[in-house]
């Protein structure tokens, strides 16, 4: 199988990368490398593995490295304290802008295999964990920047306040 990893140069993104291509599969990985780096992905062999350095917010980026690809693991978010409280319009943007970026290359490629993967913080309560699918999805600060990111991550998929997507 060819799986496209977005922000694949992260840390949990390269750890999945080393995995899927030790089993054998090909991967893309998509990544800025604005958080990530590619010396996590150092000894991988390149046959398996293409990395495509591009914008999670460009659907050019998004639709040239999915291209080809049977699967979609999208994992490019800014996460991390620091990024709500100094970046939070750049979180949403990067959350927003890449999950329907993500969404239409997969419309229009024919790619049926998408994971979503983020955190506690998409629910914005940690506990119990796994987090029921019953939660509401809910944002109980609007001008607090540390819920951008939990914002952003749900809200292209959040219908009936359900967080999967």
């Amino acid at each position: 199988m060819k799986y496209l990893i977005t922000g694949g140069a992260g840390f949990i993104g390269s750890a999945l990368t080393w995995e899927l291509t030790r089993q054998g599969h090909s991967v893309v990985v998509l990544d800025n490398l604005s958080r990530g780096t590619s010396r996590r992905l150092a000894g991988i062999s390149f046959g398996h593995l293409q990395i495509v350095g591009g914008d999670i917010r460009s659907p050019h980026d998004v639709v040239t490295a999915m291209d080809g690809c049977d699967s979609v693991i999208h994992l490019a978010y800014c996460q991390g304290t620091q990024s709500f409280y100094e970046k939070p319009r750049l979180v949403l943007d990067v959350a927003l802008h890449g999950m329907f970026n993500v969404l239409g290359a997969c419309e229009a490629l024919g790619v049926r295999e998408l994971v979503l993967v983020s955190s506690s913080e998409a629910y914005q309560i940690a506990d119990p964990v796994p987090t029921p699918e019953t939660v509401k999805c809910v944002i109980p600060d609007t001008l607090n920047p540390r819920y951008s990111y939990g914002g952003g991550w749900r809200t292209p998929g959040c219908r009936t306040g359900c967080c999967s997507g």
